[in-house]
């Protein structure tokens, strides 16, 4: 029981420089996620990452890359009236690879916590590899995809993947 005791004592002196230095480097680091404002919308979860100005729609869609693009392409919600500003509008499309990047460093694993294990379509393009299937030519289109698993880009075949779409403000170009 003493030994126990004296050992339990031992690793906790041992312990109290590492914990301290854990501590210390933690309030240094950034916050993750801080400045996203959710947007209240139609039933839609939406958040604005106030350093890429885009609004991520939360719902998360399965399918090829293709089929991807076209659909977040197509989106009309909050086309029209944008909070009681008629002169801007929002145009869907799929988020790029940069915006990936800049949009994991200011958190965004923190704020949309239904990215659980996903890989994410972006809409960069990779490149084309060539193989040879039964001694045909084959092209296969790669794309760059998000992990967000540990916030990493990376280039992906097109397979059946996640995908969420992002919005971004367009003003009304007409003039009167």
């Amino acid at each position: 029981m003493k030994s126990t005791l004296r050992m339990v004592l031992c690793l906790g002196v041992l312990l109290l420089p590492i914990l301290a230095f854990a501590d210390e480097s933690a309030s240094q680091s950034p916050v993750q996620g801080v400045g996203w404002q959710q947007i209240p919308a139609s039933g839609m979860d939406l958040w604005l990452d106030p350093v890429g100005g885009l609004l991520w729609d939360t719902r998360m869609e399965v399918g090829h890359w293709s089929v991807a693009s076209k659909d977040c392409s197509m989106r009309t919600e909050l086309a029209g009236l944008v909070s009681g500003h008629p002169e801007l509008a929002i145009k869907w499309r799929l988020p790029t690879s940069l915006e990936f990047i800049k949009a994991e460093e200011n958190g965004i694993r923190h704020v949309i916590t239904n990215m659980n294990f996903r890989t994410f379509w972006s809409s960069t393009r990779a490149l084309t590899r060539v193989s040879f299937q039964a001694g045909q030519k084959y092209h296969q289109q790669y794309y760059r995809v998000f992990d967000s698993l540990d916030g990493v880009v990376s280039d992906g075949s097109d397979i059946f993947r996640s995908y969420m779409c992002v919005g971004e403000f367009e003003t009304d170009k007409q003039t009167e």
